[in-house]
């Protein structure tokens, strides 16, 4: 099992950096990275923490056996949801696509906030 994390600043460039950060980490325990929605979720993960959370913002990535486990915390408590969609389609499909990727998602609290997290099977 492999595990890192990442501390992220509450800033639009923060999810590039988390992109790219789960990439590498994806090759240095040696998985498939051109295939793999790994970096897509990562991407929709910290948006939401950006959009609807609270700083510090923080990118976990577990190795397991037969999955990945991603997680991202910020100092909100409120829980991710999936969204009504909106009619313009400018807003609200970040869950729906963490939600078709992944084996299944959630949040959990904690005293400084949540970690809303997606597992892939590998």
């Amino acid at each position: 099992m492999s595990y890192t994390r990442l501390r992220l600043d509450s800033t639009p460039t923060s999810i590039r950096e988390a992109r790219e950060a789960t990439r590498a980490w994806l090759r240095n325990v040696g998985r498939s990275v051109a295939e793999h929605p790994a970096a897509l979720i990562v991407s929709e993960l910290v948006t939401n923490a950006l959009e609807h959370g609270r700083g510090p913002i923080v990118l976990h990535l577990c190795d397991q056996t037969d999955r990945v486990r991603i997680g991202v915390s910020d100092g909100s408590p409120t829980v991710a949801y999936l969204q009504p969609r909106r009619r313009d389609g400018q807003a609200g499909h970040g869950m729906y696509i963490v939600e078709r990727l992944s084996l299944n998602w959630g949040s959990e609290i904690s005293e400084t906030g949540k970690t809303t997290w997606a597992e892939i099977p590998t």
